[in-house]
């Protein structure tokens, strides 16, 4: 093989190098990785299918040899984790494993628990029920012959739990009902978690349909999530109020997001050794490609924002219960937000500033503005109700410091409100030396604004930031008195605007007059927290 004999003389040595491999025992001699390394590169040079589809116990598609499914049946993770665990018996190919999962599939290296999982590889009491005999016990109204389905489930031998795995998807649904005890969501999501250590992309794959099926009627294909992540939020909305159905949803979505990027970046590196294609064309294609990874991870972000506020999830305000799972669930959509936007620092300035790309068709794109909260009035990315929550719960929010200064000199009011909110609850959070530097561009931006444009934009502005404003005089208390003093100029500015409006007899409910006692008001309840 190493002289290209047997391709040079068309020499079939499929059989011959299967059988080699099934007669072999461990530990691998260290000549058998290099031998079917070299045997796929001419494979696939010369064109030929390779190692059969009987050989790799594939489904039968006449189109492909390697169809899609053979990566859903395949337990990667959990055979990479015994390559692991047993690392003398599969030394001479651990290399070649870990590099070709590393390209191929990121999103399914081990995990702690997969390792342990297959460092225990406990026994279990077989199970002879079929898949809908299972799903009729689950499923049961009798409370205990549900709990007792799902717990001979759990304690089940490793084999008979893949084999079964639908009907742990069914019995996830089946717990998000709100008589469900809490004993049984605890053994379906320990299931759930331990299937996702053995056959994630089996499981994710198979839970994805599901929680579709069950909400939406559209059309959604597992290829469609694939190249859509975002369109994981059409699942059944009940998930988003449970704190244990959501991490693993969470999880799932991760799962999809991290397999959009790798397919994306497949293609770039595709793209780019066709030497047919243009430079400029080559470079097109990237950034697009690009632009459209990081719609999908803004997408996501805008939806985990959505599902933390419990004004936009209509949650009952004096259910104090509802209010404490909203908190759980809120922790664990910005520990996910925290993540993406610590794998791309891009990602929170497209978040921030809502202008990006997005694919219209298969090979066809289009540069379009979009507005993900289409209720909001402000046209802001994220409500500004919701930027204290994000600051205190996403520690990387500290990185809008960078954006500031391009935030505050775009030309939308609405943007510069935002900014300016944003950035005093990021100082709030962390009282630095930067922040406070920050701080100083901010009030100095206000303080033009002020001067330069219209008293009445000047009226709108300060409506919005009064109430954050006055924060820094007990966050930075060095800069006190240019707050107290710039807000005192507004209350001027207000005043001298209310007594020029002699014609017109102005209510309580006039811009100025409001603005007046909201900054007598805000400095009066700072100051006296100080005091205290």
């Amino acid at each position: 093989m190493l002289t290209g004999a047997f391709t040079k003389h068309n020499v079939d040595i499929r059989e011959w190098i299967e059988k080699q491999l099934m007669e072999s025992v461990l530990p691998l001699h260290p000549q058998l990785a290099d031998l079917v390394q070299k045997y796929a590169v001419d494979s696939a040079r010369s064109e030929k299918e390779g190692l059969s589809r009987t050989f790799v116990e594939v489904r039968k598609n006449p189109m492909k040899i390697y169809p899609s499914e053979i990566f859903t049946r395949l337990p990667i993770r959990y055979l990479l984790s015994v390559v692991e665990i047993r690392c003398n018996d599969f030394q001479t190919a651990r290399s070649y494993l870990v590099r070709l999962s590393t390209e191929l599939f990121p999103y399914m290296m081990p995990t702690m628990d997969s390792l342990n999982i297959a460092r225990s590889r406990t026994l279990g009491i077989a199970i002879k029920d079929t898949v809908g005999e299972m799903n009729d016990l689950l499923m049961s109204a009798d409370p205990s012959v549900a709990m007792k389905a799902i717990q001979k489930l759990s304690t089940a031998p490793l084999s008979d739990q893949v084999r079964l795995l639908s009907c742990v998807g069914v019995a996830f649904l089946s717990s998000l009902n709100p008589s469900t005890l809490r004993p049984f969501i605890e053994s379906v999501t320990s299931v759930w978690s331990k299937l996702e250590s053995v056959v994630p992309r089996m499981l994710y794959e198979n839970s994805a349909m599901l929680w579709l099926d069950s909400s939406s009627k559209c059309d959604i294909t597992v290829s469609d999530i694939y190249d859509y992540p975002s369109l994981l939020f059409r699942c059944d909305k009940r998930i988003f109020s449970s704190v244990a159905h959501f991490e693993c949803f969470v999880r799932l979505v991760s799962f999809f997001e991290k397999a959009s990027r790798t397919q994306l970046i497949r293609q770039i590196h595709c793209s780019t050794g066709q030497s047919s294609l243009a430079e400029a064309e080559r470079m097109d294609r990237e950034v697009l490609a690009h632009a459209f990874d990081h719609t999908q991870g803004s997408l996501i972000v805008q939806m985990l924002v959505e599902i933390s506020d419990e004004k936009r999830m209509m949650d009952d305000p004096h259910d104090p219960c509802m209010l404490s799972t909203r908190l759980a669930i809120r922790k664990v959509a910005c520990e996910f937000i925290h993540q993406l936007f610590i794998q791309d620092k891009n990602l929170m300035k497209l978040v921030l500033f809502q202008v990006t790309l997005i694919f219209t068709s298969k090979g066809n794109f289009c540069l379009l503005i979009i507005y993900f909260y289409l209720n909001m009035k402000d046209k802001l990315t994220l409500p500004t109700h919701m930027v204290r929550p994000l600051v205190d719960n996403v520690p990387s929010m500290f990185v809008a410091m960078d954006y500031m200064q391009e935030m505050l000199s775009l030309p939308d009011l609405n943007r510069r409100i935002f900014g300016v909110i944003l950035m005093v609850e990021v100082a709030r959070k962390y009282r630095i030396t930067a922040s406070c530097v920050t701080i100083e561009l901010v009030l100095d931006v206000l303080h033009t604004l002020m001067k330069y444009t219209e008293v009445s934009s000047s009226l709108r502005l300060f409506l919005s930031v009064v109430p954050t404003l006055t924060q820094l005089v007990t966050i930075f208390p060095q800069l006190s008195s240019d707050v107290t003093s710039m807000l005192q100029r507004v209350s001027t500015m207000a005043k001298a605007r209310l007594a020029l409006s002699t014609i017109v007899c102005r209510s309580k409910s006039c811009p100025e007059r409001r603005l007046i006692d909201m900054i007598q008001q805000c400095l009066n309840a700072e100051l006296n927290k100080d005091f205290n």
